[in-house]
């Protein structure tokens, strides 16, 4: 992921929004074995396929060093609580977008574009986020059509309300850890993630 041109910002206490012109490059490395109704994955397996890049429009949010050192000192709990902001916040936006989940992609990156050649999963980027020098996880909803079509524009316009109904979607669920209705599957964030995510939306929505 990379960011060409910035067009928009929002700055508010703990977090700073942006809207913009992005690089999107996907490289399909392997495929998961996915468990209808519970989303778990069940088996994999590796793949050859090539690049593939997109000129699109995003709307990316970068969370303060601060606000997260406040919720934990632990990185590790950190990433998988992003990480499960990040799949709550993709499967929400489409409620305000009146669209379907596949406009939309997602990705939880360092605030950094990758070096050139090196191929970027979730695993390795977590990874890079764990052992950095600087902690700078940035979420990234982004138009997954060429050019974009207006969906990003309109994710940096809603914002607000997308992070409350975020907060809302965690409390009013009742399970601990993790579950398909709202950060996604425990085995797959971790048993921290929804109490980490929780806690970000709890200071960011308070702070509107």
């Amino acid at each position: 992921m990379w960011i060409l041109q910035r067009f928009g910002r929002q700055e508010t206490p703990g977090l700073l929004a942006e809207q913009g012109e992005v690089l999107v490059a996907e490289k399909v490395v392997g495929f998961k074995k996915i468990k209808m109704g519970t989303l778990e994955n069940v088996g994999s397996g590796e793949v050859e396929l090539p690049q593939q890049e997109m000129q699109t429009t995003s709307a990316w949010l970068t969370l303060d060093p601060g606000l997260l050192n406040q919720i934990s000192p632990r990185r590790d709990d950190l990433v998988d609580g992003l990480r499960a902001l990040t799949h709550l916040l993709h499967h929400l936006a489409p409620i305000f977008l009146l669209c379907d989940i596949r406009d939309i992609g997602s990705w939880l990156g360092d605030g950094s574009p990758a070096q050139a050649g090196q191929v970027v999963t979730r695993e390795t980027m977590r990874a890079q986020l764990l052992q950095g020098e600087t902690f700078t996880p940035t979420i990234y909803l982004y138009d997954n059509q060429p050019g974009g079509i207006g969906l990003a524009e309109r994710i940096f316009e809603v914002l607000p309300d997308l992070l409350a109904r975020g907060l809302e979607t965690l409390e009013a669920c009742a399970c601990r850890s993790g579950c398909p209705s709202c950060v996604g599957p425990v085995n797959e964030v971790g048993r921290q993630a929804k109490p980490v995510a929780l806690a970000v939306l709890k200071r960011l929505v308070s702070r509107r």
